[in-house]
């Protein structure tokens, strides 16, 4: 299944054996290098333990209307995760970064990605400029992620076609000429 993170913000999340809330999706961690989401933030509902705890996606049973987590205890502060805090100090945050081609052309704001749930690898990107949404960008098409732009091959310069399909219609045109 595909999803774009836009739609995971608010989710509620669950224990896999309880229907009680936990908490609710609030954030993301992607790992840019690796192109793939890392885990979710969730902002628990506790009067009293209120605040922002990490969920790693390897801990999800079941992604759909709520996230089904295997135990509440699989969730934890992100300033306790010491492996995660390299990734949480990156700059290179994804959404929110702004996107340019290659050419140096602007493409706007990344605002939104679009994840499978079955390996949770980032699939595209949806930049925003202004009020507009841009078009999607395959996440093949990221060349580089600096700490300010990510950096993609402009959709609009096509690849120089090789030497044997530009000669191949020349070649065929003369051999019909030559039959007449």
């Amino acid at each position: 299944m595909r999803v774009r993170y836009s739609a995971l913000i608010g989710l509620p999340v669950c224990e896999q054996e309880y229907d009680e809330v936990i908490g609710l999706v609030s954030g993301i961690l992607v790992s840019v290098d690796a192109s793939r989401v890392l885990g979710f933030f969730v902002r628990t509902l506790s009067l009293f333990s209120g605040g922002h705890l990490f969920l790693s996606t390897s801990d999800i049973v079941h992604l759909g209307a709520k996230v089904r987590v295997r135990d509440v205890e699989a969730l934890a502060p992100p300033e306790e995760l010491i492996r995660l805090q390299e990734r949480l100090d990156d700059p290179r945050t994804i959404l929110g970064q702004s996107m340019v081609t290659d050419t140096g052309r602007q493409l706007g704001v990344c605002k939104d990605v679009q994840m499978d749930t079955a390996e949770f690898r980032i699939e595209w990107l949806f930049p925003r400029k202004w009020f507009r949404e841009g078009t999607p960008i395959h996440q093949s098409s990221v060349l580089k992620v600096t700490d300010d732009d990510i950096v993609v091959r402009d959709p609009l310069i096509r690849e120089p076609a090789s030497t044997v399909e530009t000669l191949l219609p020349v070649m065929e045109g003369l051999g019909t000429q030559a039959l007449s």
